[in-house]
């Protein structure tokens, strides 16, 4: 598969040129996409308080041991307790579906590092600049100097927030990035992990204050880039979304 095009819409030369700021058309189209994944989450939901989910567990897989991961791990732990352990519930939600859908591509030390590291610009905003852009930076820095994977692990931390991410544009690591992070901010796609995957995942690394720790930063996030992707999500109903996400008690 080609690798996604960093100039396009989300990847990390967009983001470089723009600093995540949406033109009124860009709005329109990730708005569309916003949406349509809204409405499908509404309907895991539904599924989920209706008692219909998956009922096969998958094995979970073990992080990846390498220098690298090493260091991202070293770099997730320096960040809140809330957002280290939501970046390690996006690894594991991620790694899970991605195993669901029969996805046996990933580059395991790059997804491992991307998911720790997706979200360690957002804990402090920085007026006019998309939080990705230095997710990103944090997350080349584990890799050696001159590592040729770089610049696929920059786009595929800033592509990660894209609504609507898709394989065939912006690459599979970005797509389950995404998964793994809305399916346990909002509960997206949680109908297809067996309720002992979800609980296994939930004892290893507890939610905590995970509602409102993530709307504040969300909502900082937004007043700081009020064009960017965090600011559009917010008016579509985002940190709603996240209040109103399924508890443990009927996962």
């Amino acid at each position: 598969m080609a690798a996604p095009d960093p100039t396009r819409l989300g990847g990390i030369e967009w983001l470089e040129r723009s600093n995540g700021s949406l033109d009124p058309a860009q709005q329109r189209t990730l708005r569309r996409a916003a949406y349509r994944a809204l409405a499908a989450t509404t309907v895991d939901r539904l599924l989920l308080i209706g008692g219909r989910r998956s009922r096969t567990p998958i094995h979970l897989p073990i992080p990846p041991d390498s220098a690298a991961t090493r260091a991202a791990a070293h770099r997730c732990e320096r960040q809140t307790p809330t957002v280290a352990r939501h970046s390690h519930r996006t690894w594991a939600f991620g790694r899970a579906l991605a195993a669901v859908d029969g996805i046996d591509t990933l580059d395991e030390e790059l997804f491992y590092i991307a998911c720790l590291l997706h979200d360690a610009g957002l804990e402090t905003p920085v007026a006019g600049e998309d939080f990705t852009i230095r997710s990103a930076a944090t997350a080349a820095a584990c890799l050696e100097t001159g590592d040729t994977r770089t610049d696929q692990l920059r786009d595929m931390v800033g592509a990660h927030c894209t609504p609507g991410a898709q394989v065939d544009i912006d690459g599979e690591h970005a797509v389950y990035i995404q998964a793994g992070a809305t399916a346990d901010l909002v509960g997206r796609r949680l109908v297809d992990l067996a309720a002992t995957n979800v609980e296994r995942i939930h004892d290893d690394f507890p939610r905590g204050d995970l509602t409102d720790d993530l709307i504040a930063l969300i909502t900082a996030e937004a007043q700081a880039v009020p064009y960017g992707r965090f600011a559009l999500l917010k008016r579509l109903g985002f940190t709603t979304a996240i209040r109103l996400s399924p508890s443990r008690r009927v996962l």
